[in-house]
């Protein structure tokens, strides 16, 4: 079942008021009204007991206990011991809720234009992200699942027993073991490419967990594959689809190609000059401009590096007897 971020979110605050020294049988009542409104509530709160219980030991039971101690119970308590207490009570609630919430959210990771990072996630994966590309990841005891907003992103997985990975791009879900693959989301289009190993791209995660018979192997046949609500992929195959819904497509690039901005390289193989200054132009900040569009489809070949947009202008200028013109932060490509 998936949970949106905001009901663990309450989940979280429930649990710190259960366990706080302001718990009376009215809170109760409304925490299992909260319970009954929806399964995902439940579920939610389930989840974070779990995490509850690995930091605290607490045993649960239906409604989770008390604290071991009860602040004021004792008439001989001298009031500078309750005070401690209280004092170590509310720091004790504060650290575990923290976490409890930190644990929940997961972790953002985000670059900037130009800015390439390598992740190490906590269960060994390795994430290497692209240029301006921003992910979300949350790990559970039944999954780990990061969901990519934008951007692009390699993922090198390790191996979990019993913790499927999975990463969330483009309205499709990419299921991996052990394998490593290439996810990019643009505005318009979102490709898969497998570099090793095996992955399966569906339209939602209960698809694949549930062995969907829709399910069907590229190498069976590609077309059949790429129509299929199901694909699993072949090592160096890539899967294209939109966002908007409409013909995936399954084609298989160079490796070397397709993990180019890994190594601080834009590799161009015939691209139409328009595409390439798109992929030039994910790098910096400076923007090349195309002026007239009658140059737009000029075949561009070629490694350039990422982030030398005037080194890349001046080779197209050179090359097909162009001009340049610098204008703030724009680089003009014209006749």
């Amino acid at each position: 079942m998936t949970v949106s971020r905001t009901t663990r979110a309450q989940a979280a605050a429930w649990l710190a008021k259960l366990h706080g020294p302001e718990r009376t049988p009215q809170l109760e009542a409304d925490f299992r009204r909260w319970l009954q409104e929806s399964p995902a509530h439940s579920h939610a709160f389930e989840q974070i007991t779990e995490t509850w219980d690995s930091i605290t030991a607490a045993t649960t039971a239906g409604l989770p206990r008390r604290a071991v101690f009860r602040v004021g119970e004792s008439p001989h308590q001298p009031r500078r011991l309750r005070g401690v207490v209280v004092a170590a009570a509310a720091v004790i609630l504060t650290v575990c809720t923290a976490f409890l919430l930190r644990s929940l959210e997961g972790d953002r990771y985000t670059t900037t234009v130009g800015e390439q990072r390598i992740i190490t996630l906590s269960d060994g994966t390795r994430l290497t992200l692209n240029s301006d590309s921003h992910v979300e990841v949350e790990f559970s005891q039944t999954e780990r699942r990061v969901t990519l907003e934008r951007g692009e992103a390699y993922f090198e997985v390790a191996k979990s027993s019993g913790r499927p990975f999975r990463v969330a791009a483009g309205g499709r879900t990419v299921t991996a073991l052990g394998t490593a693959f290439d996810v990019r989301r643009d505005r318009k289009v979102t490709t898969v490419t497998l570099i090793e190993g095996k992955i399966a791209v569906s339209s939602s995660p209960e698809e694949f967990s549930s062995g969907s018979p829709q399910e069907i192997s590229a190498e069976v046949s590609p077309t059949a594959a790429a129509a299929a609500s199901t694909v699993t992929l072949l090592p160096g195959q890539r899967l294209t689809f939109g966002a908007g819904g409409g013909t995936d497509s399954l084609d298989k690039p160079k490796p070397e190609v397709a993990t180019a901005w890994r190594r601080g390289e834009v590799v161009l193989d015939e691209t139409p000059l328009a595409a390439a200054v798109g992929e030039m132009n994910r790098y910096e900040r400076q923007q090349i401009v195309i002026d007239s569009g009658a140059i737009a489809e000029l075949p561009i070949s070629g490694i350039y590096r990422t982030g030398d947009s005037a080194g890349f202008a001046a080779a197209v200028a050179a090359a097909y007897n162009l001009q340049t013109s610098v204008s703030g932060r724009e680089i003009h490509l014209h006749r």
